[in-house]
């Protein structure tokens, strides 16, 4: 285990299924500057499709699964497999049925800061139905998120 400035924990070495079991219950409690860099076993998909995570020389080949609450990008290649929950998704753009991507907050880079964006070409055309549909579930759960947290902050306290 390495430790490493701002709280920041990254986990290397660790026993086979390790990562797996402490998942389950970390991603419920912790906010969005936990990185789930693995597929979520559990997610039931309402819809998957094939693609590649463009990278800068390569990328990787794998399945985009998308829950009711998170996606999830599933590659043979651990180190590229993500679980993104609907909290931690800034947006998802496409450009196009052959295209797909998911922004969100994840530390970087030599500046270690700002959004990423994980770029997908898809092996099949993603309906542009499908896809609005995808982007007003995300919304929706953002503003209810913000909806809850703003009640919160105007509570009268006793």
């Amino acid at each position: 285990m390495e430790i490493r400035a701002r709280s920041r924990v990254r986990f290397d070495q660790l026993p086979k299924g390790f990562a797996q079991a402490v998942y389950g219950q970390w991603r419920d409690r912790l906010d969005q500057r936990f990185i789930a860099g693995l597929p979520d076993e559990d997610v039931a998909p309402v819809w998957e499709i094939p693609a590649k995570l463009l990278g800068r020389l390569d990328g990787s080949e794998g399945m985009i699964r998308v829950g009711r609450d998170r996606i999830v990008y599933q590659t043979k290649k651990p180190e590229e497999s993500r679980t993104w929950r609907f909290a931690d998704i800034e947006n998802i753009v496409s450009a196009g049925p052959f295209d797909f991507s998911v922004v969100t907050r994840e530390h970087h880079g030599a500046w270690n800061a700002g959004w990423r964006e994980f770029r997908f070409q898809l092996k099949g055309p993603l309906p542009e139905e499908r896809y609005n549909e995808l982007w007003r579930r995300l919304n929706a759960f953002k503003e209810s998120v913000f909806i809850q947290s703003s009640a919160q902050s105007v509570e009268p306290h006793h």
